[in-house]
């Protein structure tokens, strides 16, 4: 049965896109998903994260 990755997977944030991408590989380690449904969501968490309204999220600032 095919899994509808939008409804398991709502990517809206960077926090959500890098749990995301955490529970993709979870799940395919566990072989819920397939290696190509693991890349589909990988990827598209992937643009989230490098979308420029996060680009100040992805250096961290230091702490003083």
């Amino acid at each position: 049965m095919p899994h509808d990755l939008n409804q398991l997977f709502p990517i809206r944030d960077l926090p959500s896109a890098r749990l995301m991408k955490l529970k993709a590989i979870c799940l395919y380690r566990a072989g819920v998903l397939s290696e190509a449904e693991k890349a589909a969501v990988l990827r598209k968490a992937k643009a989230c994260i490098h979308h420029p309204r996060f680009r100040a999220a992805l250096q961290p600032r230091k702490a003083a």
